[in-house]
């Protein structure tokens, strides 16, 4: 029993190392389309990287899925061991959609029509971005650590974006009143901001996972009530 327990062990670790692989490659999209944004990164071969560091993204999430697939197949996990590879799934998830929303900006960043009167809105992104980072690293922190603490932070995080996300769009759209040549570049980043917004939201799903994980609290969609017990019946 005990060899079993330590070759189940050995692959969750495994798993562990693929997802923070994974969000290594999330984190690095994230750096880079803020820094295409701001005009900071000058290599040319930014968006081939980035084609690449995406499709390294989606094998490691099949690679992941299949591991855990086979643990559940083959070991019949139960109790502690069987929640964490039902987080493990989970969180596989949400990195894949963070690194495809984060190259979908990267993409947005290469078509956008930069103008000196959104200088100002476009240096509110970099804070954005920094929140959004700060977010994914710390839910990869606290995913592997298990550490409950520190995704409640998260929680709270969460929070900031929304404020930064809502109060850019409120810039873009008086921009839009007043500078009619500017409606596409404006709606371009408004569409970014609320694809950050969507990133650091998955990385808060990340945070419930842990959550869930050390309690058994689902925490997610608090409003909605559960179902009375007799609906389990049908």
């Amino acid at each position: 029993m005990r060899k079993i327990q330590n070759k189940l062990d050995e692959r969750l670790n495994y798993i562990r190392s693929l997802i923070l692989d994974m969000g290594g490659f999330v984190e690095k999209t994230i750096a880079s389309a803020c820094d295409l944004l701001l005009d900071k990164n000058p290599n040319p071969n930014i968006m081939h990287e980035l084609k690449m560091r995406e499709e390294e993204i989606n094998t490691l999430q099949l690679r992941v899925s299949r591991v855990c697939f086979k643990i559940l197949a083959r070991e019949s996990p139960v109790a502690g061991d069987l929640r964490l590879i039902l987080a493990i799934v989970n969180a596989n998830t949400d990195l894949e959609r963070m690194g495809d929303l984060a190259f979908n900006i990267a993409m947005k960043v290469e078509s956008i029509e930069k103008d000196p009167i959104l200088d100002e809105i476009i240096h509110m992104y970099e804070s954005m971005f920094a929140q959004v980072s700060k977010m994914v690293h710390s839910s990869l922190d606290a995913f592997v650590a298990e550490d409950e603490r520190l995704s409640r932070k998260i929680l709270i995080q969460d929070d900031n974006v929304d404020q930064i996300r809502d109060k850019v769009r409120k810039g873009l759209e008086d921009i839009t009143l007043s500078h009619n040549r500017l409606i596409k570049p404006c709606i371009d980043l408004i569409i970014m901001a609320g694809e950050l917004e969507r990133i650091a939201d998955h990385a808060t799903n990340i945070a419930e996972e842990v959550i869930f994980l050390k309690t058994g609290d689902d925490i997610r969609h608090q409003d909605i009530p559960d179902q009375p017990e007799e609906e389990y019946k049908k």
